[in-house]
């Protein structure tokens, strides 16, 4: 085994995603080995480790130290059928400082954010983990059949209501045009692949409903949920994975937490999608402008993967919300890119919808009174009535356009703010992750 303590000065060694390697948190230097063994005692105090199940990682309850077990072991029954050689890990890549400073961006951008946001935080927990995902690659080769469809043009003849010039009603007949579509039988071989990705650990899914929770009932109304895109699909041919050996996992763990496999890899196996993904792939190159009635008959062969994936995660208060946020580390430009839920200002929501509401009236009178007025062109109704008509639009799109303005100028000015107080938290990140909260930890 490897301990994550510095063998010269006797502080954490970890993986430093600034410099690519593995250096002491407290003399910088580079790490010293001991020679493996096979015991499951502590190194350092001598009590017993406890393994994390689904990791290569063992962890003592005494001395609070964590340690890479270097000797091969059996993997997690969970995901005992993936191969070896399907097993990966990304290196963090970014640092704990870009990442709170993106964290201090994501909330200042927050177009609902409280004016005093930055005074009032209190961070319950921050720290850098691996969370495990499932990645399946579906294959997919046979055949289908479909009805495909060509389109046409062509010209028809039709009576269509006219009004003369002497003001009179008459039927004339009106050339037209429309689009036909002439189906035919076909088949063709297809092949390709469908990829779907899923966590195998429930960390995300607890980390979003445990905070929730957390909060009371009424103040749940003033956190806004800014999840879209959290797990949109990973390619798994990133450049920077590397082989999940004990050496890399001893090396790029070091100073990092390794969240358990939770769930079984056939949770990624996802058949609608694959036979979405299938239908897409027929759709696409198959001939013709339309497509009906495709059935694909041939072979679904599955490759599943796991992969490690470096996340920071954040666990934090604003008076009785608790929040939380979360950044992918895979990247340092996603150092920028967070998401979680953050705490709105609750006078300021209900002012901005209180303008949508207006403005959807607003929208709603001009579309009534636009229809009117061409309604009264077309028929002999008063003109003071298609006057009235007239006046009503034009009353109901000035409306509009101050409703819109108002709306922007209450964002705009909020988020000018936010950005404003920011600087100097962005340029001492410490000031905020340094102040405790008195909240406890609700995904304990």
């Amino acid at each position: 085994m490897q301990s994550d303590n510095c063998l010269r000065c006797g502080g954490q060694m970890w993986f430093d995603p600034v410099q690519q390697a593995l250096v002491c948190r407290s003399c910088g230097e580079p790490p010293a080995y001991v020679a493996e063994n096979t015991a499951i005692d502590c190194p350092n105090c001598g009590a017993e480790l406890t393994l994390i199940t689904g990791s290569r990682q063992a962890k003592c309850e005494f001395c609070d130290g964590t340690f890479a077990m270097l000797h091969d072991r059996e993997d997690c029954e969970l995901t005992g059928d993936i191969p070896d050689n399907h097993k990966y890990i990304i290196p963090f890549a970014v640092d704990k400082e870009s990442y709170q400073k993106g964290m201090i961006t994501w909330l200042a951008g927050e177009k609902l954010a409280p004016p005093d946001i930055f005074d009032k935080i209190g961070i319950i927990r921050s720290d850098a983990c691996y969370i495990p995902y499932y990645y399946c690659v579906a294959n997919f080769n046979g055949h289908y059949t479909a009805s495909i469809g060509y389109d046409r043009t062509e010209t028809y003849v039709t009576m269509v209501r006219q009004r003369d010039s002497r003001g009179n009603f008459r039927n004339v007949p009106v050339t037209r045009t429309r689009v036909v579509t002439d189906w035919k039988p076909y088949s063709a071989p297809i092949r390709g692949k469908s990829a779907n990705l899923c966590e195998a650990s429930r960390s995300t899914q607890d980390l979003r409903h445990k905070t929730y929770s957390a909060t009371p009932p009424r103040w749940q109304a003033g956190i806004e949920n800014s999840s879209h895109g959290l797990h949109e699909p990973m390619n798994v041919q990133i450049d920077r994975k590397q082989p999940l050996t004990a050496e890399n996992e001893s090396k790029f763990t070091a100073g990092y937490k390794i969240l358990p496999c939770e769930d079984h890899y056939s949770k990624v196996y996802d058949k609608e999608k694959i036979h979405r993904d299938i239908h897409n792939e027929i759709s696409q190159t198959s001939p013709g402008d339309r497509i009906k009635d495709i059935n694909f008959q041939g072979d679904i062969v599955p490759d599943y993967f796991l992969v490690y994936r470096p996340s920071w995660q954040t666990v934090y208060s604003y008076g009785e919300k608790i929040c939380y946020a979360t950044s992918d580390a895979t990247d340092h430009r996603g150092a920028g890119r967070h998401y979680g839920t953050r705490p709105v200002d609750k006078e300021k929501k209900e002012r901005l919808r209180r303008l949508r509401h207006w403005l959807f009236i607003s929208l709603a009178v001009v579309s009534a009174s636009f229809v009117g007025t061409i309604l009264v062109a077309e028929s002999d109704i008063l003109p003071l009535f298609a006057l009235v008509m007239i006046l009503g639009l034009l009353s109901s799109a000035i409306a509009g356009v101050f409703n819109i303005h108002g709306y922007f100028t209450v964002v705009k000015a909020g988020r000018a703010s936010n950005t404003a107080q920011s600087e100097r938290y962005l340029a001492t990140p410490s000031m905020i992750f340094e102040r405790r909260s008195a909240k406890a930890d609700p995904t304990i």
